[in-house]
């Protein structure tokens, strides 16, 4: 099945970077995600483990989809919530690239009382596509946009501009196991970065898919994995300390999603301050499974007859062949 896929910037954020760290980008080719203690590339030299927050929190949800995804090589299908995804975040990567050209007429109009107007010529910055949206995604745009535009008017266009759009980060720190210090490579794309004017930093994630009660404990593990990221990578000191993190789920209302939802938490509150010790624990968890070649699957033939995986498997596209669906008891092992 063929989806509309449309990225009105002049290539995918991926293809287009610049990142100069010699450093940084030769860890970056000596790791790899299928490692393994002892591994070396064709060159003989030793390699690391290479994590990013997708495989991060993947692992989490599923050791032995990770497995099969990262370890042997399997491919997901696309789904239309993917390109969904993709065709938003390409047009609110596009927005923030082009609508500082246009702050200043913004700003005149509001400060004339003509809001309306003003409004606009921010929507107008917006790209249309060649051909109609399949997933409704206008409408996540829409709502994605009117936040932007309640932002701007109190703030009234200071600091309303992220400091950087899809922030590329590299990182490199040791995993401690067992005594034994275990090299790991990070690499990822920070959605957007905002000054909070006085001199940290807000870290700002788009999500397209649907909002509960839960979401929140999710997201504070991913925006953890993105501040700790910052903390140890050379491009870091331009945008720390992080002082608060923040969501956006302009689609939360679809799939049994409870509505469109943003939220702004700040460091050192209640919510956020266990988020530290709780990706610490899943990276250690993830280092393990590679030293130990241990993934098995989050579902057992040992659940309880309730237990909640069916509908959480029901998603993956490897249900068919996982052991911990179809294995006979006692012969599930992960491989």
């Amino acid at each position: 099945m063929t989806f509309m896929k449309f990225n009105p910037n002049d290539k995918y954020f991926t293809e287009e970077s610049d990142y100069d760290n010699e450093e940084m980008l030769n860890s970056y080719r000596l790791s790899a995600y299928n490692w393994r203690p002892g591994m070396k590339n064709e060159n003989g030299e030793l390699m690391k483990l290479r994590m990013s927050k997708s495989t991060i929190t993947g692992f989490a949800f599923c050791p032995y989809q990770y497995y099969l995804q990262k370890i042997l090589g399997y491919k997901s299908t696309e789904t239309a919530a993917m390109v969904k995804g993709t065709n938003v975040h390409n047009v609110v990567e596009y927005f923030w690239k082009k609508v500082p050209e246009h702050l200043d007429e913004i700003k005149s109009l509001v400060e004339e009382n003509k809001p309306n107007q003003a409004y606009e010529v921010m929507k107008n910055v917006i790209p249309k596509p060649p051909e109609p949206y399949e997933n409704n995604e206008e409408s996540s745009i829409e709502t994605w946009l009117n936040w932007q535009w309640d932002r701007f008017l109190v703030t009234k266009g200071e600091n309303w501009v992220p400091i950087a759009n899809e922030q590329e980060v590299h990182a490199m720190f040791d995993v401690e196991i067992n005594g034994t210090k275990i090299p790991v490579h990070m690499k990822g794309y920070i959605d957007t970065i905002f000054s909070d004017g006085e001199g940290g930093s807000t870290l700002m994630e788009l999500k397209t898919g649907k909002w509960n009660k839960y979401k929140a404990a999710y997201m504070r593990k991913e925006m953890q994995i993105y501040k700790m990221m910052l903390e140890n990578s050379p491009e870091g000191g331009s945008f720390l300390p992080i002082t608060s993190w923040a969501w956006e789920f302009p689609s939360g209302d679809v799939n049994g999603g409870t509505k469109r939802e943003w939220e702004i938490e700040y460091m050192g509150t209640n919510k956020t301050r266990y988020a530290p010790k709780t990706v610490q624990k899943m990276i250690e968890s993830l280092v393990r499974a590679h030293l130990f070649d241990d993934f098995k699957p989050i579902h057992s033939q040992k659940c309880k007859s309730n237990c909640r995986h069916e509908n959480v498997c029901s998603w993956c596209d490897f249900m068919d062949i996982c052991p911990g669906w179809n294995a006979e008891e006692g012969e599930e092992n992960g491989k």
